[in-house]
């Protein structure tokens, strides 16, 4: 009974592995499992090992332990990776993850000048088309998706916060959502197209705190609502000025619960250099349409005072929105954006642009099903765009 007992704390530990699951794995496990122990290392997944070393060595199913070995083979330090990831006893914190703790996968590579856009989030005044940002003391609703109201309490985000929060979730490809993620400051700004001065470092740590102070509220239909932040935390360097530039780093970790919003519904990638190109009276407007209309496979007519809504915009009166609204518009047509726009006379705006292939697909599909329709309910649409936060009640 003690040599159980014992054996069992010294698996928890990590200090050895039970005799039989030794000699369970392949002789390369063996080897680098005791190569690992004599030099006082917790045994990890080294080359050569098998999918079935991995789940003796971490106790993982055997699905996720080959999901994290892919993950292993393609991560830039997967010394660390294997460490953290692929070594003893991660199994027993994996049961206690929550589900949707998990890696933020896209099925596309993303080049150096490609982003990711939640199109929920830019569907909405989230990050709103201001220049002058507001407090909201208590909730205020900033859009309903396709049935799913989103409210903010906070300081108010625009679209440089976004422009911001499109890097940071950039530079997180490819690890674990809510994991930390260091970042070289300087890094971060030049992604972002901005100077490396104290005065862009200064504004970058501002609007990193303002995506960690700001509180979204997320209410599904027929389902529970949940609050939380879109950073869950972040570190930012003290004084870069007598700090050595080796510590001259930020560290953010992206809230698990909003991974949802990247799935493979729900993103869109687009071009981050036309995006650069929009600056300008109006520019804060522009920025907010490239956003709604890279997200849409097909560009329906909105009415001006609609858009207005959508947008979060604080012109009041209407025939100011108009004539922001139409330089935004030039600007979006001179970045090359979309390919023309006009009003008609019931101020309906519309836009024309080239829908990317995949938009294209998307489009012929629907319009093949369309001979055979079916009634759908609001809940069943927002199901589709976002999963439940929470698990049904049973």
């Amino acid at each position: 009974m003690t040599n159980t007992k014992q054996d069992t704390q010294s698996r928890r530990n990590g200090l050895i592995l039970l005799s039989d699951e030794q000699q369970r794995l392949s002789p390369t496990g063996r080897v680098a499992v005791n190569a690992d122990l004599l030099t006082g290392k917790k045994p990890r997944f080294h080359e050569g090992m098998t999918v079935e070393d991995a789940v003796i060595l971490t106790g993982l199913p055997r699905d996720e332990a080959a999901r994290r070995i892919q993950e292993w083979r393609q991560d830039g330090n997967p010394d660390l990776y294997a460490a953290l990831r692929l070594s003893q006893g991660v199994g027993e914190s994996y049961l206690t993850e929550p589900k949707t703790a998990k890696i933020l996968q896209f099925p596309l590579p993303f080049g150096e000048n490609t982003r990711a856009v939640s199109n929920p989030m830019a569907r909405c005044a989230l990050f709103a088309a201001v220049k002058e940002r507001e407090h909201f003391k208590d909730y205020v609703v900033v859009g309903i998706v396709n049935g799913m109201k989103v409210e903010f309490a906070g300081e108010q985000l625009n679209q440089d916060d976004h422009d911001t929060l499109l890097q940071l979730v950039k530079m997180a490809l490819h690890k674990p959502f809510g994991e930390d993620i260091y970042q070289a400051v300087n890094a971060v700004l030049s992604g972002l197209g901005r100077h490396t001065q104290q005065e862009q470092r200064a504004q970058l740590f501002e609007q990193i705190s303002r995506l960690v102070r700001g509180t979204l509220r997320i209410t599904p239909p027929n389902a529970d609502r949940y609050e939380g932040h879109l950073l869950d935390d972040a570190t930012t360097p003290e004084d870069q000025k007598i700090q050595p530039r080796l510590r001259r780093h930020l560290s953010y970790r992206l809230n698990p619960k909003f991974a949802v919003f990247y799935n493979s519904a729900a993103y869109t990638l687009f071009d981050w250099q036309e995006r650069v190109k929009l600056k300008g009276r109006g520019s804060e407007l522009a920025k907010w349409l490239h956003l709604w209309i890279i997200g849409n496979a097909e560009q329906y007519a909105h009415k001006v005072e609609t858009i207005r809504q959508l947008c979060g915009s604080r012109v009041k009166e209407l025939y100011k929105f108009r004539q922001l609204l139409r330089q935004a518009l030039d600007l979006l047509k001179e970045a090359g954006i979309i390919l023309s726009w006009s009003i008609d006379a019931a101020d309906l705006v519309h836009i024309e642009r080239t829908s990317s292939p995949a938009q294209l697909a998307h489009v012929a599909k629907k319009a093949a099903t369309t001979s055979k329709p079916r009634r759908r309910n609001v809940a069943t649409r927002a199901g589709d765009l976002l999963p439940r936060l929470t698990p049904p009640k049973k």
